[in-house]
């Protein structure tokens, strides 16, 4: 059994004029990481269901990718989001969902999977 994430978790949806992806700031919450995780999932918006997964990144990697190939990688905390607190945004990112950023991100951190809680 191969797990992963397929790249176009990456891509911006053109579709609706996305300019960032959304993820959440999991140290924000205290706790052991597997309560952070849940804390994360419970603040999300989205419905996350038994067979859902969450992809832990690291800034910094996410960050020196983005120099790799010369990309205003930024991930910004946002502080005034009322439903979940920890809400981030990935700026930055390449509009092209062919860009090979999208392929390395998937290849760096689609290890990364969590069980959702």
């Amino acid at each position: 059994m191969v797990v992963g994430v397929h790249p176009t978790l990456f891509a911006l949806r053109v579709d609706i004029s996305e300019t960032y992806l959304s993820a959440s700031f999991v140290e924000f919450f205290d706790g052991a990481p597997d309560e952070q995780i849940k804390a994360a999932a419970d603040a999300t918006p989205l419905t996350v269901g038994k067979d859902d997964y969450f992809l832990k990144l690291n800034v910094g990697a996410v960050k020196a990718l983005g120099i790799k190939h010369k990309l205003p990688v930024k991930v910004t905390h946002v502080d005034n989001n009322k439903r979940n607190p920890a809400y981030a945004k990935i700026k930055g990112t390449p509009p092209d969902a062919s860009h090979q950023w999208i392929a390395e991100m998937a290849d760096a951190f689609g290890g990364n999977l969590i069980k959702a809680p």
